[in-house]
């Protein structure tokens, strides 16, 4: 998809943060500002096998797992939705064969990968 090609970025709430068990990328659950809608960012696992050829994308995100965890230590302390500014890559993920995961976008749309994450 064309708009795969490009970077945004948004402003969201983090409301629920969770590591996958199938492919350990740390998956964020946004809602945003204006309105109940929600999506799913991930920042991939830096350690996968992926990132073996291609060192400076694997330390980019080692960087922002980092910054993925500060969030996630935040938002647990909190007890509340946290607001963050995140840049990534709009990403069709199809309709899962499970039934619709928890956040997931009514279209869906994913940011996945997250690029930078930060605290507002």
């Amino acid at each position: 998809m064309a708009s795969e090609d490009q970077v945004v970025e948004i402003i969201a709430y983090v409301t629920k943060v969770k590591r996958e068990s199938d492919d350990s990328d740390l998956h964020l659950i946004l809602k945003s500002p204006n309105s109940e809608n929600a999506m799913i960012r991930e920042i991939p696992d830096p350690e996968c096998a992926c990132f073996d050829r291609f060192p400076s994308l694997r330390n980019h995100f080692t960087k922002t797992r980092q910054d993925g965890y500060k969030v996630w230590d935040y938002w647990k302390n909190a007890k509340r939705p946290i607001k963050v500014i995140i840049t990534g890559v709009p990403f069709y993920d199809g309709i899962h064969p499970q039934s619709k995961p928890k956040g997931a976008s009514q279209y869906c749309r994913e940011i996945h990968p997250i690029l930078s994450i930060e605290i507002q």
